[in-house]
């Protein structure tokens, strides 16, 4: 209770000074920035100041942002790293499986080439085979009519 006690009671204490700190902040700055009255053009003047303020704030903001992602990206390089060397892995696979796929048509093609080559050589050979058993028969039939 006595502990829970003193962590409000420093949780106050530092409140407190930042609050102090904070409103002396805004007395300086009411300090450097009176209020006065103004004409109209002396209000447009003041209103393109804040404009460039505005910018100028924007630009801040943009730089901060980039800041941020800059160290962003540093705290993601080494996956980013190792994420790259892993696409330059798979691209060179990719590559050498490309060559070899290359090849294996090739000799797919050569294959299917030669065993055309043999269908025919293997039909021509069929034909000559039985233009052959056709001679031998004919052969024997004219030497058994010779004979008889």
């Amino acid at each position: 209770m006595y502990s829970h006690y003193v962590s409000v009671a420093e949780q106050l204490r530092d409140s407190e000074k930042e609050n102090r700190r904070l409103n002396a902040f805004l007395r300086q700055i009411q300090r450097c920035v009176p209020v006065v009255e103004c004409t109209q053009r002396e209000c447009g003047r003041v209103e393109s100041m804040l404009c460039e303020v505005d910018v100028l704030v924007v630009d801040l903001v943009l730089f901060l942002v980039h800041a941020l992602r800059c160290s962003e990206l540093e705290e993601k390089a080494p996956v980013i790293e190792e994420q790259r060397l892993a696409y330059e892995r798979m691209s060179a696979s990719h590559a050498q499986l490309t060559q070899r796929l290359q090849a294996a048509v090739e000799q797919s093609q050569e294959a299917r080439g030669a065993l055309d080559k043999a269908h025919r050589d293997n039909q021509r050979l069929a034909q000559e085979n039985q233009v052959g058993v056709r001679i031998n028969f004919l052969r024997r039939y004219s030497q058994a009519l010779v004979d008889c």
